[in-house]
C-alpha cells in the first residue's frame, strides 16, 4: 500500500508504520506515508478522477480525510508502542480548491495532555510542481496508551 520511506524506518515509529498498514481506505487512494519526526508525518495521495468532485478538484472529503489521517498518526507517533488513537473532532479551512497533480496532508503535534493530543495539518496540492496550501485542519486525538502496570490498571502520563 505505502511507498518505501526515504530514509530507514526507526524502530521508535515501526508500530506507527504498522498500524498505517491496516488502513484500507487510504490503500484504496494509493496514498504513501512517512514519520517525519516525532509528532509530524506526511501523506501524499496522487490525483486520480475518482478521488474528484464535479468540477475536477480533490474531493473536500479527500483532504479532511488525508488530514486526519495525518494527524492521527503524528498523534500515535509520540505514544508509545500498543497505544492507539481515534479522532474526537476536527474543524477544516478551505482556502482554496484542491487542483493539482497530489494531494499532501502534513501532520504535527501541537500539544499532547493525558488523554487528549492537539494537532495540525496543512493540506496542500502540487500544481505545476509548486505547493499550494489548499487547507488547514485542527483535531483532538484521543490517544490510548498501554497500561504500564498491569496489576494496578494505571496509565502512563
Amino acid at each position: 500500500m505505502t511507498s518505501p520511506p526515504t530514509e530507514p524506518i526507526s524502530d521508535d515509529f515501526a508500530h506507527v508504520y504498522a498500524d498505517f498498514e491496516l488502513q484500507g481506505f487510504m490503500g484504496l487512494t494509493g496514498a504513501t506515508f512517512r514519520v517525519i519526526g516525532p509528532g509530524r508525518t506526511e501523506l501524499r495521495i496522487p490525483f486520480r478522477p475518482e478521488l474528484a468532485q464535479q468540477h475536477g478538484y480533490f474531493h473536500g472529503a479527500m483532504s479532511g480525510a488525508a488530514a486526519d489521517v495525518a494527524c492521527g498518526y503524528a498523534a500515535l507517533s509520540v505514544l508509545p508502542p500498543g497505544s492507539s488513537v481515534l479522532a474526537v473532532d476536527y474543524s477544516i479551512q478551505f482556502l482554496e480548491p484542491a487542483l493539482g497533480e497530489e494531494l499532501i496532508a502534513r501532520g504535527e503535534v501541537l500539544r499532547a495532555g493525558k488523554r487528549l493530543v492537539a494537532c495540525r495539518a496543512d493540506v496542500l496540492v502540487v500544481r505545476d510542481g509548486q505547493e499550494h496550501l489548499s487547507a488547514v485542519v485542527l483535531e483532538r486525538v484521543s490517544g490510548r496508551r498501554p497500561r504500564s502496570d498491569a496489576a494496578t490498571g494505571g496509565e502512563p502520563g
